[in-house]
C-alpha cells in the first residue's frame, strides 16, 4: 500500500515513507545484480573469524593462529565497505543519475518533495523540524536491545560460572555477530529504528527548507 501524506500533522507517514521508500534496500540492494547480492553478503561471514581464533587460543592454546584471526578482521570490514561504495555508484549511475539528480540526496529530495507534495511549504517544514527535533529520541533506547541480550548473557554466566576466558571469548562473539548483522541488515529489511527514521526526516526536510531559500 503506497503511503500518502494527508496533512501536516501526520509525521507518522513522513517516517513510514522514509523507512519504506528511501530504504536503502528498495534504492540499493532491489537494483543489484544476482552476482553482486552474493557478492555483498561474503565480507560479513569472514567477521566473526576474531571467534574461530579465540575459539584455538581457550581450546588448543594457539596463540599465533589466534592473532593471526584477529588481524584479518580488518580484511572483510575493507572489503565490504570498498565493495559497498563500488556497487552503489555503478546503482546510482545506472537508474537515477540525471541532469537534475548529480547525487543520490537529489534524487531522494525529488522523490521526498513529491511525496510532500501541496504540503511541502515553509510553515510546514518549520512545523516538522521543530517537531522531530522534539521527538528525537537520546541515545538509551537505541542500546536497550544489546544490553537486555547482554544482561541476559550476564545472567546465564551468573547461574553457571564459567572460566574468565570463556566469558571473554562469548561477549566476543556476541559483539562480532551483532556488527555482523547490523552491516547486512541494511539488505534485507527495511526496519529502521525511530531515531533513525527521525534523524532521515530532519536531513531531508532540512535540506529540502535550505535549498527553497
Amino acid at each position: 500500500m503506497k503511503t500518502t501524506l494527508n496533512s501536516p500533522e501526520d509525521t507518522d507517514a513522513i517516517l513510514k515513507y522514509i523507512a519504506k521508500d528511501l530504504s536503502w534496500r528498495k534504492l540499493y540492494f532491489s537494483k543489484f545484480t544476482i552476482g553482486q547480492k552474493i557478492l555483498f553478503f561474503v565480507p560479513p561471514f569472514f567477521i566473526p573469524l576474531p571467534i574461530y581464533g579465540m575459539g584455538l587460543l581457550l581450546e588448543a592454546h594457539l596463540w599465533i593462529a589466534s592473532v593471526v584471526c584477529g588481524m584479518l578482521v580488518v580484511v572483510p570490514f575493507w572489503a565490504f565497505a570498498k565493495q559497498k561504495m563500488a556497487f552503489e555508484k555503478k546503482v546510482f549511475e545506472k537508474y537515477y543519475q540525471s541532469d537534475t539528480c548529480k547525487s543520490m540526496l537529489d534524487f531522494e529530495l525529488e522523490k521526498f518533495a513529491l511525496f510532500l507534495g501541496e504540503q511541502n511549504t515553509f510553515e510546514n517544514r518549520l512545523f516538522w523540524l521543530d517537531y522531530f527535533k522534539k521527538k528525537l529520541p537520546g541515545p538509551f533506547p537505541q542500546i536497550l536491545t544489546p544490553m537486555v541480550i547482554f544482561g541476559g548473557l550476564q545472567f546465564a554466566f551468573y547461574q553457571k560460572p564459567v572460566s574468565a576466558l570463556k566469558y571473554f571469548w562469548t561477549s566476543f562473539a556476541f559483539l562480532f555477530l551483532l556488527i555482523s548483522f547490523a552491516l547486512i541488515k541494511p539488505a534485507i529489511t527495511d526496519f529502521k529504528f525511530r531515531a533513525e527514521a527521525i534523524n532521515g526526516a530532519l536531513k531531508l526536510i532540512g535540506e529540502l527548507d535550505y535549498r527553497a531559500l
